[in-house]
Parts: C-alpha cells; structure tokens; sequence
C-alpha cells in the first residue's frame, strides 16, 4: 500500500515565530561536575563517592543527563518533594546531617570516638525522635 504524499517547496526568507517560555526554571541546572563541586564545597561526599552517588541517582531515575546537563525527573522531584516536606524525615536526608554522619565516620576511623554510642545515639535520634543530633 502506498499513500500519496503531498510535498511544498519553501521559500528562503525570514519567518516570524512567536516563541513563549511557560515556566522559567526555579534553579539552573548543574552538569556533573558541578554537581561533584558543589558537593566538595559544603563537604559532604568523598572522591571514593562522588561518581557512585551521581550512578545511583541515574539508576533511581531521579535525573537524566541531556546536553551534558542534569535535569530531575518526575520522580526525582517527587521524591525531593516527600523527603523535604516532613521535617521529622527532612533533618535525616539535610546537608547538614551528611556531613555530621561522615565526620562521626572520620572520627570512628581515628579512634577519636567509641562506635557504640555513636550508634546509640544515632539510634534514639531516629526511633526516638530526638533532636536529630548524633
């Protein structure tokens, strides 16, 4: 079966077009390695870390790269959306918190702090809704 196609030769010239950008972007996107700096800058994330943590949120379908930019998915900004909104489950998931785990996690590799009550009370921070501190 074949259909007919109908074709149009254009014309050179100028055409107008009436572009409208609908929604401007609340914040600009990062590419990797941005994402990678910003991450060394509030000191969260090891070199060890940095390309499994970016893995991880590609495999989770929380972003995807185009033109070498990172760009959240739905369920990426979904997720964000839950995790931020409770401030119960907020506090466990801040910056702030990723860098206290980790410099109790330095602190535990040098002996400068005994692992069972870290633990203990990262325990009563989460089970027993405490102040979040650890």
């Amino acid at each position: 079966l074949i259909l007919p196609i109908q074709t149009f030769s254009l014309s050179e010239g100028k055409a107008q077009l009436n572009l409208k950008l609908d929604k401007v972007p609340s914040q600009f996107l990062f590419t990797s390695g941005e994402i990678v700096s910003e991450m060394k800058k509030q000191g969260i994330g090891r070199p060890s870390t940095y390309a499994s943590t970016l893995e991880k949120l590609f495999e989770r379908g929380y972003i995807i790269e185009n033109s070498g930019f990172l760009i959240p998915t739905k369920l990426g900004k979904t997720t964000y959306e839950f995790l931020s909104s409770d401030a119960e489950v907020s506090k466990f998931v801040s910056v702030d918190f990723t860098r206290e785990i980790e410099e109790r996690m330095d602190n535990l590799e040098q002996g400068k702090e005994n692992f069972q009550e870290v633990l203990a009370n990262l325990y009563r921070s989460i089970f027993h809704r405490g102040n979040g501190r650890i």
